[in-house]
Formats: structure tokens, C-alpha cells, sequence
């Protein structure tokens, strides 16, 4: 009864974390409050469950966290603040909701409370919560209550402070004693002889663990281990634990040994597993001796011989003796010794034999009354002071303390490691391996570390054959066949402990070899499974796909005007190819050939062991992405098959409820995606030489060799396979050592794979740009990947956004761009470039992109939120392409933004991934720091200054201002110390100018998706499109008005289009009015109806402009030093700043429309490369570059664009005025200082 019920609560439990769903809607004010304060990151990397269960995390902190003890920030304790103040507890009030309205204005401590022990920190339990994941959520006292145990004890704090209580009082009781010596492993044979001589004519007593044995794991990692054992071979999934982890029942055996020992912490291991039995036990076992002869299997895996104490234990002549405070018996402790040669001692001593421990001094009692010593004429010797040394020399005895400085320090890095992963620290194993295989913080990726990607992978699939119970698991040709290889290095290194796993077969099946035997007939129903994933086909193609002859297939596709080799879009709603599939001789060639297929397919399965006919679980693997294969066994074979995959997209097709499937590394359709730019590069390091599978004949495989492929294959790749499968063995080594499961690595993989996808090693490039690889199936061809740099050389003296573009054209034909990017050919290039070319080149992610291992957290300070603001989405738009590149991005609002707003901002930054705060927080410590307004400039300076400083500027703001404080003080953030990163060449050459600092600058990129020319929409001659913002100063509103009034009376029939701004104005001339466009696809709409667009720039130069450009309008603005850099000749008109020299402007592009055609040509051919792409790429570009410590004052600085001479009107052409118009080409030119 009482395993029923404890299922029943556990369940209960699991679904009522699940009830928490994402929730971005501001519920209530307590829940704003904590918002702009909440580390979502933090929160989540500590409790991977809250992650896992897609649970909103600060809702789950209000209403479930703070009860569990559960931290919101680094910087805030729940459970100290809580027991610090007890008022706060008594209020009912959320913790740091209390804190941030009430307890930060009352200088209340945040720290938790420490609990004092004497005792060394590796004899300590440690702080902190005990549990992990869904058991965190428990009911302590109800689960002791089922399981029969102490509430008291079964408390994490219970657990901690229950056995730093009896330390305490260990060594308080123990008093000074007797101290023969202190151990030191400066010479191992020299203590070995000081140890043999205190000890000589006495009995020799000696502890075991970390004096005669040591372990290469920390101690409780070996339960750990076990706890893993018994998760694969007893916890079903999808039944009542199914969702627990290993360190779950962990810790469900730490309240077991809670609820079994007795005052001085004292257990028996087959106490414990009494205790376990109800929920782990089968019926009828002996589950208490196959518990206890687990654990000695892994106790004996990891355990050596210290060399100092064997030395000892072998040159003492007199009797010797074992002490030690152990769970097992002393008969198991007599096994451990013998088995790394240790068979010299007399008699062994456990604690749990007789429930007397050496911290309380009663073992010592029994041992010298057994003994019948006198207790001066026994020497013990121990690593523990205070069991081993202060203990012993209460009783009178003397006491060696063998202590070792060179193995301490590791043993309490491994006690530390331990117990971080079992606390919920997701990356501290996954830093540890990555050392093992020789990592360094900055290292590139390399092919060890796709080893450990690829190796938890299969150990995935390992736990997916065990748990599911199947004595066979089924490898997928190809790239199934590496993965073989891999389990078979984990078989051999046992890294489950376990001894006996699933057998492994290769399975040779491919797409096409299965299915045209899949069809459960020739029909457009039943070929929709093949067009939703190839939408548009051949006639040829199709033929290919289904294994049949075109040649008997082509005379009918001609006859119903279908040339078998013309590709056709959606060809389901093609009458022609419809007719084709329904023509009754196409029909019957295509019946023939698949029962013929499935016939041969199934008597293939027969002869490699799949049984398709039985009703049987089954375990499938294959590299993924759909599925396809398993979903055409699916349709021929019986039973249940579960597939796992290395990563899976959007399934396309239905799933069949015989059929499960699960991604490790990525898994669309579990809510579970990771954005790759290309998996080509996946598909090819894991390939497997033979060929793609063609089909089937008398039950053996026929296979399609693709010779150009094969060479790859047998070559480079083979070599760069049998690297991974070496460091396999590590990392397969460590996972064992440490009791890891495949759900320990799998965020560290994640970030493995899409580095590997954006920045691969070199070699793996190389060799995937000399494939040829097979397509035959939905395209029907063999797929060349070749690539020679060709037309490379002719982009070296391309500048700005003409670079970027070339760049990119170069690549967008390629398979695998971020491969290329790799090549010795390209890295050329780049070596050919100066740092300003290098600036405006597509971005490439962080080296370091591995948040596991660590990566460079950039800070970027918002400010307030405004939606619809251009200014916020550039800031959005640059905090999200540095999160894309890799960096781990803390987007800090200068205020919380209301719900709509929010709303706003996610669709700016789409599904990418970063932490928002809504406030300017200083408790992180980023590596670099990104003001992005004139106040928010000094802040990273007094809280960050270790943090590198950038200041992204997007316009002079202090223009803004009348001349006084704030215009000076917002004139003095350029002077304080950032590296300043420019949109707009003109603020990079004013900051120069007036300040001599280092500019990185890029320019206005356009939104080419939005912004282009419209081919049904007429460009009407003599309209003007004028941006009219009267509420922005800057747009000189009333000069335009000016302007346009003179137009209209030399030029009545030119129409005025006015839009921008919901004020509608009292104009002296006909005009329309559209107010505030929000679809700004109607804004592209109006410049295509525009032949001429007025936007006056009195600052930065507008992003506007551009847009107008890129639709085919010519703008209009003032000619003034600020616009002189980023116009190019002969694409705008640029006019003295007065009514009558704008109107002149407008006038002659009027009255000149092939001179205004001419412009708008050029204009759409300026802008063409003035990608948003290539407006943050410089933003990205600038912070690594920055971050590598280049200096901005080195790049080179370059001159206006804009080469036309200013329209002037003849009232206005005046000494004075030409002397101003002079003026702005000499400070753009620099000319101006020179004077």
C-alpha cells in the first residue's frame, strides 16, 4: 500500500508543477515588483526542472519557489533572509517582494546564515537545497510519512544540520588526546618508515577510506552511481517515478539512511535497502543482497591502494587491524581490501557491524576489549582529526593523522563538484569534461569536444534500449553505423556499471530503400508524405524516389505534356502530374514495384533481426531531423518503435500511435528547438562508408556507391571519426566515474552542435567542401558541394556595406556558408583586409559561445521602453544579433515595460535568447558593457569597471537640448572612456573630430523585406512624400511646410502626401494627410507612389531616407556637415537649409523627371547592400574585435560620400551662404581644423 500511495503523491506532485505555465502577462503588482529585479537566467541554470517544465519562472518563484528555499538572484538568499527575519515569515509577505519594497530601505542582510562546524568542510554535508529537480517540490513530512521515516531528519536543512550536529559534538567531546605524528606525503618512503617505527611492538590500527583506499570519485558519487543503476534497470518510463532523475532517488535514499541511523548518524546498507525496497523492489528478489552487491561492483571499479599505507601495512610484523566508520559490513570491507591486493590484515572492523562508530569512541572501546589491548600499545592511524586523531586520543590511544597534501586538495574538488551537480549546477561536470579532453576557456571547438556531444548522444540511446526493457537496439544506416561504433565504447568501458547491455545491430535502411514498400497504395493521399517534405518534384524524381525505371514512366508524362525532367512547384495541384499519377499504367508499374519493395524489405528485416511481424518493443536510431525512415518501417512493421534521434525538426506527416520519437540535442516538437544554420555538416562527420542503401534482394541489402562520396568518406572523415571515437573513450570514462546521465550533458551538447554548425574546425571544412553527396531521394541527384573561392579576389577593395554584400552573395549559394567561412581560401581574404573592411564582413559567432564552459556576458542599459520607437528597436535589434553570435546577453530596461510594450519588444527579438531585467542591475559582473543613451554612458564605469565599455550611439543627443546642463552633460558622456560604435558615418567622424576617441562605425541598414520596389504599384511623377513629426524638433517641421508651399504655388499640380504623425495640420496648400502609419508595409506602398521623398535630417542622418531609396523615391534633405557621409553622389538632393532652396530641390527633380529616374536608379543601387544584417554585424563585429583588445583609434578613417555641389536658391546664394555651405564640406573633410 504504502508504494501506491507514494506513487500516487509523486504523480500528483509531477502534475502540479506542470499547471505552471509561461505566463508573460503582469498578473498582479508583487509579480512586477520581482520582475524588474529577477535574475530569469540565474533562476533557471540553478533549477534546470523550472527550465524543463517551461514554467514561468518568477510565477513558480512567487508561488512555489521561495517555499522550497529557492534563490531569485545570486545576490538574495531566501532561505537566510527568511530565518534572519522571522517578522517577514509571520507576514505572509513573498521574501524579496518584502526585501525590494521593504527590507532594502531598512538595510536588511541578504546573505544566508552560516552554519559554524570545526569540523573540515569534506566531513560536512553540504548547504544549500538537497534535493534536485521534481523532488525539491516534495512534501517532507508526507513522503516520511509513506515511507515510514522521520519528518525531522528527512529535511534538507534537517538533513545538513543533523550531521554538522554530530560532528560538532564529535570533536568537542574528543578533547586534545594523544598525537604521535602529522602525516606528509613529502616523501612517501620516509613517512612510511615514521609510521613503521610508532608503530613498532604495537598493533597496527588503521582506517580505510582516504588512508588505505582511495577513491578516483568523490565518495557519495559512488551511491550516485548506484542510484543511476538502479534508475535504468527498476524506473519505468511513464510509470508513477518515470520522470525522476538518478539524483532524485539519490536523495531518496539519503532520507533513507536519514530515517536509519541512529543518534551518532550511525546505518546499516541493508537497513537502507529495506527501506528502498517498497519502491524499487520486483517481487520475489533478494533485493537487499543484489543492493549491497551492486554497490561492491562499483566501489571495486573506482578504489586503489594508497602506496604509502600498503607499505606500511606490508613491513609491520606485528598484528594489524581495520577501524572504520562504514555502512557496509566488515566482510564487504575485507572483499574492497583484498581486491586491490590488501589481504595482510587480521580482523576488520565496521561500524554498522556493531553500531559503534570512531567519532563517538565506542568503536575504539570494542576493538581494544576484543582485542584485549591496553590502549598504549595500539597505534591508529587515520585522515580524519577527528575521528581518526582527537576521538582516538581521548580513549589514550596514539594517533598518526595521515594527512595527504597532494591528494586533499583534489578529494575536496571532487567533493565540491559533486555536490554543485547534485545541488542543480547543470554545467559543472560538463567544465570538468571539457578540461579531461584538454579544453581551455577560449579554445576553438575542436573534435574531442563534438566526442562529448555526440557520446552523451548515444548514451541516450543506451538508457533509451535499457529502460524500455529491449534486448536489441537498431542502428540506422548511415550515420547510425558511427553511432554503433560509439556504443560499443561504452559497452566495453561499462559506463553504467552494469556489465550486460542491449545488443547492437546495424540496420541497413535508407529513405528511399523503404519507402515505396511503405505506400500503402499509388495515390496523391498517399504521396502527400513525400511532397510535404519535397514540395516541388519531377516526374524523374519521383521515379527515383520509388526505385522504378523513368524509362517505363517517360512515354506517359509525355503524352500528357510532362517533360519527366521539368521540376514542378506543389505538384499535387498540377493537372498534368495529377493526371500522370492517376493514369492506370503509371498506376500499376507503381503497385508492382511496391509490393515487390515491401516483399523484399520485409524479408531483409527477417534476416537482420528486427522481427517485423512481432509485437515487440523496439529502439531505433538515426541522425533525425524527421524521421522518415521510422516512420515507413512504421507502416510495415508490427509492435511499438521508438526512435531516437540526435535532433528532430517539425514532423511533417502524421505520427502513427505505434510510433515514438525523441531529439536529444534538439527537438522541435517538444518545445525544444535549437536554431542551426545548416546540419549538412552533422549529416556528413557521422556518414559511414558503402553507400546509401538502394534496396533489398534475397534478403541482403543492395547498396548505391557514389565514388567522389566515398572517397570523402573513407578519407578525411574516416580520420576525423576515429579522433572522436578515441576521445569517446574519456569521455565515456568520465560520465562512469561520475554517475552522470545523457540529461547531465545534453544543454553542453546543445552548445557543442550549434557551434559546430556556425564555426566548425577547419579540417571538418575542408572535407565537406570536396563532397558530393547523394540526393536521390525526393530530388533524385547526386548534390555537389565543391567550392574554390572563385570570384574572392575582387571583394578585397570592396568598402562598407558593398563589402558585407559581396561577402554574402559569395556565400548565399552554399550548402554549408558558415563552413566556408572556415577555408583556408577565405581566411585569405580576411588576412588581406584592413581592421575598418574586417568591421563590415557578416559577423561570425563567439569563439567562446559555450555558456557550460563560459562565454562573454555582455550588459546592455536600455533606456525606458517606448514602443514603436526606431531608436529601441535598433538597441533591440543589436542586443539580439550579439545574442545570436553566441554572447549571453543581459538586455537591461531602464524601466519595466507595460504588457503591449513587452509584447512589442518579443516580436523585435523573435525566439532568441537572452535575459531581460527591467531595471539597471548591478549584482552581475559582465565582461563587456553597452550604454545606449547619453546618462546610461557613466553607469558601467562605477559598477563594472572591469567590464569592457562600449557605447552604442545612434545620434548627437545632445542636440536635443536647448545649450545648458543637460546638453553639456550629455556632450561630456562621449569623453568617458568607452569604445564608441557608431550608426552613421557622420557621429563617427563628429566624435573623432570633437573628442578624439576610437569610432567603430557601420551605417543605416534597410529592411529589404519591407522596403523594395513594387512592380504592381505606379510611381506617380509629381508626388512628394514629406515626413511630417511636428512634435520632433529635429524634422524642422515648419520649414518643410515652407517649402512644400512654395512648390505647390510654382508647381499646382504636384500632389503633397503628409504622414508620420496623428497631429493633423491647417496647411495654405491641398494636401493629403495619412497620419501615423503602423503598417509600415503601407509606408513602402507610399514611397513606390512617390517619386520624390522629404525627410530633413538636422542631427544623425535618418534611417528614413534609405528606405525611401531602396522603394526607388528620391529624398530630399538639407546639406549640412551630418549628411554629408552617408549619401552617395547622385542619389539624393541636398539643399541649403532654407524654404526657397528646398523648394528649388523639389522643383528640379519635378520638372526633370528623367534626371529624377536617373537618381532613383542609383539610389536603389546605393542602398541595395544596406542590410540590417550589415548594420548589427558591424555592431557585433565592433565588440569581439573590441574584446580581442583591438583599439578603435586604429581604424581608418574615411570621407564624405556625397560629392554633389548643394542646391542654393538664387535669393539665398550669397557670400555668407556660400561661405556656410563651404564651411560644412571643410569639417567633413577636416579642413575646417586646418584653417
Amino acid at each position: 500500500m504504502a508504494v501506491n500511495h507514494f506513487r500516487e503523491f509523486v504523480m500528483q506532485k509531477m502534475r502540479a508543477l506542470k499547471v505552471f505555465k509561461k505566463n508573460k502577462k503582469r498578473k498582479d503588482h508583487v509579480y512586477e515588483v520581482v520582475l524588474g529585479s529577477f535574475d530569469v537566467q540565474y533562476y533557471l541554470d540553478r533549477n534546470p526542472d523550472v527550465r524543463e517544465h517551461g514554467v514561468d519562472p518568477v510565477r513558480h518563484y512567487l508561488d512555489l519557489g521561495h517555499q522550497e528555499g529557492r534563490d531569485p538572484t545570486p545576490s538574495f538568499s531566501t532561505r537566510g533572509y527568511m530565518e534572519r527575519y522571522p517578522d517577514v515569515v509571520a507576514s505572509g509577505m513573498n521574501p524579496f517582494y518584502h526585501y525590494l519594497r521593504h527590507g532594502r530601505f531598512e538595510n536588511r542582510v541578504t546573505r544566508a546564515i552560516e552554519i559554524y562546524s570545526p569540523a573540515k568542510t569534506s566531513e560536512l554535508m553540504p548547504a544549500g537545497p538537497l534535493l534536485s529537480g521534481r523532488l525539491r517540490s516534495l512534501d517532507y513530512a508526507k513522503v516520511s510519512r509513506l515511507l515510514g521515516v522521520d519528518a525531522s531528519a528527512m529535511s534538507p536543512r534537517g538533513l545538513h544540520v543533523g550531521m554538522t550536529q554530530i560532528l560538532h559534538e564529535a570533536v568537542e567531546e574528543a578533547g586534545e588526546g594523544s598525537v604521535a605524528a602529522n602525516g606528509s606525503v613529502a616523501d612517501g618512503s620516509e613517512l612510511a618508515e615514521q609510521m613503521l617505527a610508532a608503530a613498532k611492538g604495537k598493533t597496527l590500527s588503521l582506517d580505510v577510506w582516504d588512508t588505505i583506499l582511495r577513491r578516483e570519485c568523490a565518495p557519495d558519487a559512488v551511491k550516485l552511481r548506484h542510484a543511476r543503476a538502479q534508475w535504468l534497470t527498476r524506473i519505468v518510463p511513464g510509470g508513477p517515478l518515470g520522470d525522476l532523475h538518478p539524483i532524485d532517488l539519490f536523495q531518496l535514499r539519503r532520507m533513507a539512511e536519514a530515517d536509519a541511523a541512529d543518534e551518532h548518524f550511525e546505518y546499516r546498507i541493508a537497513e537502507v535497502a529495506d527501506r528502498l525496497a517498497p519502491l524499487l523492489a520486483r517481487p520475489g528478489e533478494k533485493f537487499s543482497e543484489d543492493f549491497l552487491a551492486q554497490e561492491l561492483r562499483i566501489e571495486k571499479a573506482v578504489i586503489t591502494s594508497d602506496d604509502v599505507v600498503s607499505e606500511l601495512i606490508a613491513s609491520h610484523d606485528g598484528r594489524k587491524i581495520v577501524l572504520s566508520d562504514f555502512y557496509m559490513p566488515g566482510t564487504a570491507l575485507t572483499e574492497l581490501l583484498n581486491h586491490v591486493g590488501i589481504d595482510q590484515i587480521d580482523t576488520v572492523y565496521s561500524s554498522s557491524d556493531h553500531m559503534a562508530t570512531k567519532r563517538a569512541g565506542h568503536l575504539y572501546d570494542l576493538a581494544t576489549a576484543r582485542e584485549e589491548l591496553d590502549v598504549r600499545s595500539l597505534l591508529h592511524v587515520g585522515d580524519r582529526f577527528s575521528a581518526d586523531v582527537a576521538a582516538a586520543g581521548k580513549r589514550g590511544i596514539s594517533a598518526f593523522h595521515y594527512y595527504s597534501p597532494s591528494h586533499q586538495p583534489r578529494l575536496e574538488r571532487l567533493e565540491s563538484d559533486f555536490w554543485a551537480h547534485v545541488s542543480g549546477d547543470v554545467a559543472v561536470y560538463a567544465r570538468g569534461l571539457a578540461r579531461e579532453l584538454g579544453y581551455r576557456p577560449g579554445d576553438a571547438l575542436s573534435l574531442d569536444l563534438v566526442s562529448a556531444a555526440v557520446t552523451s548522444f548515444v548514451l541516450h540511446v543506451m538508457e533509451q534500449g535499457l529502460r524500455n526493457k529491449v534486448d536489441k537496439i537498431f542502428f540506422c544506416t548511415r550515420e547510425g553505423s558511427f553511432f554503433r561504433r560509439i556504443y560499443d565504447v561504452l559497452v566495453a568501458r561499462d559506463v553504467f556499471d552494469l556489465g550486460v547491455y542491449p545488443k547492437a545491430e546495424v540496420l541497413e535502411v535508407s529513405r528511399r530503400a523503404t519507402f515505396a514498400a511503405s505506400l500503402e497504395d499509388f495515390t496523391i493521399e498517399h504521396l502527400m508524405r513525400l511532397w510535404s517534405q519535397y514540395s516541388s518534384q519531377s516526374v524523374s524524381a519521383l521515379a527515383t524516389t520509388l526505385n522504378i525505371d523513368i524509362a517505363q514512366w517517360a512515354g506517359y508524362a509525355k503524352e500528357l505534356g510532362l517533360d519527366p525532367d521539368e521540376v514542378v512547384d506543389l505538384p499535387w495541384r498540377d493537372d498534368r502530374f495529377v493526371a500522370f499519377v492517376n493514369h492506370p499504367h503509371v498506376a500499376h508499374i507503381a503497385r508492382s514495384a511496391i509490393t515487390s519493395q515491401r516483399n523484399a524489405l520485409l524479408e531483409y528485416l527477417e534476416a537482420a533481426g528486427f522481427e517485423p511481424r512481432a509485437d515487440k518493443r523496439r529502439v531505433l536510431v538515426d541522425i533525425g531531423w524527421r524521421g522518415t525512415i521510422q516512420d515507413n518501417l512504421g507502416f510495415v512493421a508490427a509492435g511499438h518503435i521508438h526512435g531516437c534521434y540526435f535532433g528532430l525538426e517539425w514532423f511533417l506527416n502524421p505520427q502513427a500511435g505505434h510510433i515514438t520519437k525523441s531529439g536529444y540535442v534538439f527537438d522541435a516538437n517538444r518545445n525544444y528547438p535549437l536554431h542551426l544554420s545548416e546540419v549538412a555538416g552533422l549529416e556528413f562527420l557521422f556518414n559511414a562508408p558503402g553507400g546509401s542503401t538502394l534496396g533489398y534482394r534475397n534478403g541482403v541489402a543492395l547498396r548505391d556507391l557514389v565514388p567522389e562520396e566515398e572517397a570523402i568518406v573513407t578519407g578525411p572523415v574516416a580520420a576525423m571519426q576515429d579522433r572522436i571515437l578515441e576521445a569517446s573513450v574519456k569521455v565515456a570514462d568520465y560520465i562512469r566515474l561520475h554517475g552522470l546521465v545523457s540529461h547531465d550533458l545534453v544543454n553542453f551538447a546543445r552548445e557543442v552542435v550549434a557551434e559546430f554548425a556556425s564555426a566548425p574546425p577547419q579540417e571538418v571544412a575542408e572535407a565537406f567542401f570536396q563532397l558530393s553527396h547523394n540526393e536521390s531521394f525526393g530530388v533524385g541527384s547526386v548534390h555537389s558541394m565543391h567550392f574554390d573561392g572563385k570570384g574572392l579576389d575582387a571583394i578585397v577593395n570592396q568598402q562598407g556595406a558593398r563589402l558585407h554584400g559581396a561577402v554574402t552573395d559569395c556565400l548565399k549559394g552554399l550548402r554549408w556558408s558558415a563552413a566556408a567561412r572556415q577555408l583556408p581560401v577565405f581566411r585569405a581574404l580576411e588576412d588581406k583586409l584592413s581592421p575598418s573592411q574586417k568591421l563590415h564582413l557578416p559577423a561570425k559567432p563567439a569563439l567562446v559561445r559555450r555558456s557550460s564552459l563560459g562565454r562573454p556576458s555582455v550588459a546592455v542599459l536600455s533606456p525606458s521602453p517606448i514602443r514603436g520607437s526606431g531608436g529601441h528597436r535598433t538597441i533591440y535589434n543589436m542586443a539580439g544579433a550579439l545574442a545570436r553570435q553566441g554572447y549571453d546577453v543581459n538586455l537591461m530596461h531602464e524601466q519595466p515595460a507595460d504588457h503591449q510594450t513587452d509584447e512589442w519588444i518579443q516580436s523585435i527579438l523573435g525566439n532568441v535568447s537572452l535575459t531581460q531585467y527591467g531595471g539597471w542591475i548591478n549584482y552581475i559582473e559582465p565582461t563587456a558593457s553597452v550604454a545606449t543613451i547619453w546618462y546610461s554612458a557613466r553607469y558601467p564605469a562605477q559598477f563594472w569597471p572591469d567590464a569592457k565599455q562600449f557605447y552604442f550611439v545612434q545620434d548627437y543627443e545632445a542636440m536635443f537640448n536647448p545649450m545648458g546642463d543637460t546638453f553639456l552633460q550629455a556632450s561630456q558622456s562621449y569623453s568617458w572612456g568607452a569604445q564608441h560604435i557608431c550608426v552613421g558615418r557622420w557621429l563617427a567622424h563628429s566624435l573623432r573630430s570633437q573628442f578624439g576617441v576610437g569610432v567603430a562605425s557601420g551605417g543605416l541598414g534597410v529592411d529589404h523585406a519591407v522596403y523594395r520596389p513594387l512592380t504592381d504599384t505606379k510611381r506617380q511623377s509629381n508626388q512628394i512624400a514629406l515626413l511630417f513629426q511636428p512634435e520632433k524638433y529635429r524634422r524642422a517641421p515648419e520649414l518643410c511646410v515652407e517649402a512644400l508651399a512654395i512648390v505647390k504655388a510654382r508647381v499646382p499640380d504636384a500632389r503633397i502626401v503628409l504622414y508620420g504623425s496623428d497631429n493633423k495640420p491647417h496647411l495654405p496648400f491641398d494636401h493629403e494627410h495619412l497620419g501615423l502609419i503602423t503598417d509600415i508595409s503601407r509606408i513602402n506602398t507610399l514611397y513606390n507612389e512617390s517619386a520624390i521623398g522629404l525627410c530633413v535630417s538636422s542631427t544623425n542622418p535618418s534611417r528614413i531616407p534609405f528606405e525611401m531609396m531602396a522603394a526607388g523615391c528620391v529624398p530630399v534633405d538639407i546639406y549640412r556637415y551630418n549628411n554629408l557621409f552617408d549619401y552617395d553622389a547622385g542619389t539624393g538632393v541636398l539643399a541649403h537649409d532654407s524654404a526657397e532652396s528646398i523648394a528649388k530641390a523639389l522643383i528640379g527633380l519635378l520638372e526633370d523627371p528623367a534626371g529624377c529616374q536617373a537618381r532613383s536608379k542609383k539610389a536603389m543601387d546605393s542602398v541595395r547592400h544596406r542590410s540590417l544584417a550589415w548594420e548589427m554585424d558591424v555592431a557585433v563585429n565592433a565588440v569581439g574585435m573590441g574584446l580581442d583588445g583591438f583599439d578603435f583609434d586604429t581604424i581608418e578613417e574615411q570621407g564624405p560620400t556625397y560629392t554633389d555641389a548643394p542646391v542654393i536658391a538664387d535669393r539665398w546664394n550669397t557670400g555668407p551662404v556660400n561661405r556656410f555651405m563651404a564651411y560644412q564640406w571643410e569639417q567633413a573633410t577636416g579642413l575646417a581644423s586646418k584653417r
